[in-house]
């Protein structure tokens, strides 16, 4: 299906206009009733309605949500980088390579947070054993230290997985959101053709429900006729 030109909020809003003045307008309801179009019909396309605007409230609020999530991880990622770079450069400087790959420390400095995760919590676990704990007293990363450390990796890895969720959250709103639009669009593109043929000579009741008769050709059709004063010059 073509993607609508309006936004999904002009859609609702053309789809609330038409559906709204049909049940209200008595002249209106009883000619549409003719092409299909009595109150039934007509409750079904507003409880589509309905369900499209909920589900766009819905997405609106999961995304705010995943905005949300990715604020807090973005912060919590510089301070987590800053705290393992910190201990990073105070183990180099103490440790040889043996004792540096035993600490986990070895390849490219990690740049996903994925990645950085694993390496930051392999880093602080491994500070704490008994072999370098002594060693990194000395140099200020005491047990206290390295655990109020280690909590800000912590805190991250918990904020990247609230994250996470938030964007599968904002995925299955959009997805719904999506599928509640198709539906309403169908029924609104049936509804306008019908409509525009039983109303097709009072134009004055198609502008009440908002759909306006075509008093321009289409760019189809200004090809067509361009077309043909060619073939006939």
């Amino acid at each position: 299906m073509a993607r609508p030109k309006q936004s999904i909020a002009e859609q609702l809003t053309a789809a609330q206009l038409a559906i709204n003045v049909s049940l209200s307008n008595t002249e209106i309801q009883t000619l549409i009733a003719e092409v299909g179009y009595d109150a039934e019909k007509l409750e079904e396309g507003r409880s589509l309605h309905e369900r499209a605007v909920d589900a766009l409230r819905a997405q609106k609020d999961a995304i705010g949500a995943q905005q949300v999530a990715t604020e807090e991880v973005n912060t919590l990622w510089k301070e987590a980088q800053d705290v393992y770079k910190a201990l990073l450069g105070v183990v180099r400087i103490k440790f040889d390579k043996a004792q540096q790959a035993r600490l986990g420390i070895g390849g490219a400095t990690p740049r996903s947070i994925a990645a950085f995760l694993v390496a930051a919590d392999t880093l602080f676990e491994n500070a704490k054993l008994d072999d370098f704990r002594a060693v990194l007293a000395k140099a200020g990363y005491d047990t206290d230290k390295l655990n109020s450390e280690h909590d800000k990796i912590k805190q991250l890895a918990l904020a990247n997985q609230h994250q996470e969720e938030a964007k599968g959250a904002a995925q299955q709103a959009t997805q719904k959101l999506n599928q509640i639009m198709e539906s309403l669009n169908g029924w609104m593109k049936d509804f306008r053709g019908m409509v525009k043929i039983k109303l097709r000579t009072n134009k004055q009741l198609l502008e009440k429900l908002g759909i306006l008769a075509r008093t321009t050709p289409t760019k189809a059709q200004r090809a067509a006729r361009a077309k043909t004063k060619q073939a006939g010059s």
